[in-house]
């Protein structure tokens, strides 16, 4: 329904979350799948050869990717319920934390250089995760923003995990690029769908995760200034 903080004038249904999260929960665990078939029986190993994948490294991160799915089920679920409730903000925020250390801790959604201590590299990352997760929200206040914004920081962030070999993040970062393209169409002005707090957290949460995930430095680069003015360039 319109409010003071929306320049819409008619009323727009918020199910574009629905779908964004649906599309990218079934993307993601249909590549899971197959990952699984095609690696662990080692029958596609020239495929895994070409693309520079380490089987074992792969099939590792699969476990991860369960406590990202999990993060991204219960962030859509709390956008959700306050799309239809109006939850207040310190059961948003409680959610949001207990959602990022979870991510942080067992999913490793967390930054790993420089600093050595687990502890704090969680709970910078976590205090990031939620930080991104409700810019992205706050963003949700005009046609296409929001979910613009996202395609094209996942598209500098894919460019990066390609020119580092990140097979892995690259692949979520592609998954997620298409999911918001397809968004998009409806949510163009004039808007014909919103996505509500159930696509916005999952948005912001998806960006946080591709930030923290892809790579900026590497040994080879130590003496470029690429490393340093990427993670710039995307805030920007």
């Amino acid at each position: 329904h319109p409010a003071s903080d929306r320049y819409h004038q008619a009323v727009i249904p918020l199910g574009g979350g629905i779908a964004i999260f649906t599309t990218l929960m079934l993307f993601i665990l249909a590549a899971a799948v197959a990952i699984k078939l095609v690696l662990v029986p080692g029958r596609f190993a020239w495929l895994a050869e070409r693309a520079n994948i380490d089987p074992a490294d792969f099939l590792g991160k699969l476990n991860q990717l369960v406590f990202l799915l999990l993060g991204v089920l219960g962030l859509f679920a709390l956008g959700l319920w306050d799309d239809i409730k109006h939850l207040g903000p310190l059961v948003k925020l409680g959610v949001q934390f207990a959602v990022a250390m979870m991510a942080a801790a067992f999913a490793d959604i967390r930054v790993e250089f420089f600093i050595e201590s687990r502890i704090i590299t969680s709970a910078l990352s976590a205090f990031w995760i939620v930080l991104i997760i409700n810019a992205f929200n706050f963003l949700d206040n005009m046609d296409g923003l929001s979910a613009g914004i996202a395609v094209i920081a996942s598209s500098i962030l894919f460019t990066a995990a390609a020119i580092s070999g990140q097979v892995f993040v690259g692949g979520l970062a592609l998954v997620f690029v298409g999911t918001l393209l397809g968004f998009l169409v409806f949510n163009f002005p004039p808007a014909k769908i919103f996505m509500g707090d159930a696509g916005s957290l999952v948005v912001g949460f998806f960006v946080a995760m591709l930030t923290l995930r892809t790579t900026y430095y590497q040994e080879a680069q130590s003496g470029q200034w690429y490393p340093v003015l990427m993670p710039l360039v995307v805030m920007a």
